[in-house]
């Protein structure tokens, strides 16, 4: 694990450099797999690397010259919005699956019927992405440019970059545990949508200082988020297909909001505040110790 004073006495623009340029290869790649085979773990990774470069972007912001920041937060934002649509399609087909055995028999012929809608879905954002990359790749080609610009990267002293490092940590971990404060079973999907991103972004910054054990640690907080906001997408979905097609999906509806329910307890109980609190109470201690 890297210390923060080891990060302080680093080149802060290298360390940023290296990142984005390692995560813009990966982009590169993972985009390459995935006209290559469909495969979604292939889009899956694609989209952790953007997002894990916007975060970057975001949270050290005060590193980058303004105005290349703004084109490369902007490209990276369109890349990854055009994709959020085909992860959700991807998502809601898994649970269709393990709905199958759990909605009475009368019902699965109504779930097999959205989940051959779902399917045309997918495959035709998938196909629109295939086609955009193969014929027009100069999206990605802009990315490139933009993270190998060296006039991107501001080198600041190394005591204020210390100082700010440190800063940038805390004020995120003092925000998520704010936000974390009296979450109660009727806390509004906005809320937990919003703490998510913070953990998020908690996160990227940590894999980016090397705080790796840190990182990890900070999973199950988001992984009980990202549920919660899976099913919240899912509900929509559903009223937006019975709304369209005239019908009532009332069994499949039911078991959605049930889990919702469920999620929502099990994120109240994992993002409590003292757990963040004490996760980095003890990352700090054993930092010091290194």
């Amino acid at each position: 694990m890297s210390s923060l004073n080891d990060h302080g006495t680093l080149e802060i623009s290298t360390l940023l450099q290296q990142n984005l340029m390692h995560a813009q290869s990966e982009i590169a790649l993972h985009v390459k797999r995935f006209i290559q085979t469909d495969e979604p773990e292939s889009l899956h990774r694609y989209r952790i690397h953007l997002r894990f470069s916007r975060s970057l972007c975001q949270e050290f912001g005060s590193f980058l010259e303004k105005k290349r920041r703004k084109v490369l937060i902007q490209t990276l934002k369109f890349l990854q919005k055009e994709t959020n649509a085909m992860r959700d399609l991807d998502v809601f087909l898994a649970c269709i699956e393990t709905y199958k055995n759990r909605v009475e028999a009368v019902s699965l012929a109504e779930l097999e019927a959205v989940e051959n809608i779902l399917r045309q879905e997918r495959q035709d954002a998938y196909d629109r992405f295939c086609e955009r990359y193969e014929c027009e790749p100069e999206m990605l080609s802009s990315l490139q440019r933009c993270v190998e610009d060296a006039n991107l990267y501001l080198s600041p002293t190394r005591k204020n970059a210390s100082h700010r490092l440190e800063a940038i940590v805390r004020a995120r971990v003092k925000k998520i545990a704010k936000l974390s404060q009296h979450l109660v079973a009727d806390a509004s999907n906005e809320r937990l949508h919003q703490l998510r991103l913070h953990y998020k972004t908690l996160r990227y910054t940590c894999d980016a200082l090397g705080w790796k054990d840190f990182a990890k640690s900070l999973k199950p907080m988001q992984t009980a988020l990202g549920n919660v906001q899976d099913k919240h997408v899912q509900i929509k979905r559903i009223k937006r297909y019975n709304a369209l097609h005239q019908t009532e999906l009332r069994e499949l509806s039911a078991l959605l909001k049930a889990d919702l329910r469920e999620d929502k307890r099990t994120c109240i109980a994992t993002c409590k505040a003292e757990n963040l609190k004490k996760r980095f109470r003890r990352f700090q201690r054993c930092d010091e110790v290194r």
